[in-house]
């Protein structure tokens, strides 16, 4: 046995419903893409808004499974004798029962981690803290909504010791629902700005979407950012005995991590985990990772790793790609890349990060727009042009339909930053950058995932990058 293996009887028990139909009774995992290998592999038929997996039944087998989770009887009766067949009610509620029935099986410690920023990279950093220590399973990407969580949980080995899931959100009620199939042992909201604002109109309403993690998981181990403004306020409702905290300025805070200097490729950072002082060079860019260093460091004292081990690894974090990535470019000059999100909260800590540090060569910037803002859309844009004049950057470039307002915002406050603006990638407009830029120069590419910032990146003669995650 694998230790990805269920059984029929695991299904039952998940299901609390007996199979229509038994071909093999053990099974290597769970499967939801036709484009992968599913040998000996758990089929489940999810309908997306443009795909309903039911259509392709027929590949999944081409391509090896053997166990079929459907919600269409006509479907189910078709296949009869081809697989082994459960018949549900709903196959992402099937999902979720699996992975929910795996996680209790396992008895997993489960770390949950949301934010409006940062969730991806606080979890990547705190399985480097971590896994060493414990074997460890964390979700790849942004797998962090309804069904990315029971795909994370149940693509975890069943001798993992560690699971660290992300929980996204755009609406009310989400995290309270990957509450319940995750069922986390430690949470922790890494902090509360604007990202989803268009949905949820307001802070305060995301905040209480955030704040549904500590509702809805009584019995966790509770980790708070007590320097932001609305996690603050959840830490004097919720705090517990053994709750931890974390701050830059707050002496009293469990961890208490600053910045000590900004470099294009690293962080110094230093203050105390718990009691031990200490100062470590990390090799990632930017303030606003502190946060997410602290976070993560927090999430390794929950599962009893000692503030010497964690300062030892610090400096072995680092980000993932698109996510202030460091670029080599033909022309001597360094891309900073960050294409995964753009909200207006992480587009100004980034500028204000660029505008920290020691100009060396020319800087330049390139951004694609922000979304899910709704009726701020204008406002904020705007707003993120005028801050960009002003912190001094000498060329922008702006991709996407709000590329007025950010002129406009460029214009309000100088007149000597040159821009540019185009409603769609413009490749000839990217050439006229490289034309530009020399040896010491920095291009900070910036942007949400649906406006595919990499093909910047790709047109700027990258050294030492793949288009590809």
């Amino acid at each position: 046995m694998s230790n990805l293996t269920w059984t029929t009887q695991d299904l039952e028990s998940a299901f609390n419903k007996k199979p229509e139909t038994v071909v093999k009774t053990q099974f290597e995992g769970v499967g939801t893409d036709t484009r992968e290998d599913l040998t000996n592999k758990i089929f489940i038929a999810l309908r997306g808004d443009r795909f309903d997996a039911h259509d392709f039944v027929d590949k999944a087998l081409a391509q090896g499974a053997t166990a079929l989770i459907l919600d269409k009887p006509e479907v189910a009766k078709s296949y009869s004798g081809k697989a082994t067949i459960f018949l549900v009610d709903d196959t992402l509620q099937a999902l979720q029962q699996m992975s929910t029935y795996w996680r209790e099986k396992n008895n997993f410690k489960v770390l949950g981690i949301t934010g409006s920023n940062g969730k991806t990279t606080t979890k990547e950093f705190a399985a480097t803290l971590i896994s060493e220590s414990f074997k460890t399973s964390y979700s790849k990407g942004s797998f962090n909504n309804h069904w990315g969580l029971p795909l994370s949980l149940l693509a975890s080995p069943s001798d993992s010791e560690v699971v660290i899931v992300e929980m996204g959100m755009n609406h009310k009620g989400e995290i309270e629902r990957l509450c319940k199939i995750a069922k986390p042992d430690v949470v922790v909201v890494t902090q509360v700005g604007t990202a989803h604002i268009g949905e949820l109109g307001s802070q305060e309403a995301i905040a209480e979407a955030k704040e549904e993690i500590y509702i809805h998981a009584p019995q966790a181990l509770k980790i708070f950012n007590i320097e932001n403004e609305f996690t603050h306020k959840m830490h004097e409702k919720h705090q517990q005995k053994n709750s931890l905290t974390f701050a830059s300025h707050v002496d009293s805070a469990d961890i208490k991590l600053r910045v000590g200097s900004i470099e294009p490729g690293f962080v110094i950072v230093q203050g105390h985990i718990q009691a031990v002082e200490g100062s470590e060079k990390v090799p990632v860019f930017g303030r606003h990772n502190v946060t997410n260093l602290m976070a993560a460091s927090a999430l390794a004292l929950s599962v009893g790793i000692s503030p010497d081990l964690i300062w030892k690894r610090l400096s072995k974090c680092s980000t993932i790609w698109g996510r202030n990535q460091i670029i080599d470019l033909k022309s001597g000059a360094l891309c900073l890349f960050d294409g995964y999100n753009a909200n207006p909260d992480s587009v100004s800590i980034l500028i204000k990060n660029i505008f920290e540090m020691e100009p060396q060569g020319k800087r330049f910037f390139v951004l694609g727009e922000m979304g899910e803002l709704g009726k701020k859309r204008h406002e904020f844009h705007q707003q993120i042009g005028a801050l960009l004049a002003k912190s001094m950057m000498d060329w922008v470039y702006f991709i996407g339909e709000s590329y007025k307002d950010v002129e406009k915002g460029v214009k309000s406050v100088s007149s000597s930053c040159e821009f540019v603006g185009s409603e769609k990638f413009d490749k000839d407009i990217v050439q006229s950058l490289v034309a530009k830029l020399e040896k010491n120069d920095l291009v900070v590419v910036k942007g949400s995932r649906f406006m595919k910032m990499e093909q910047v990146v790709e047109s700027l003669n990258p050294i030492n990058f793949s288009s590809k995650k």
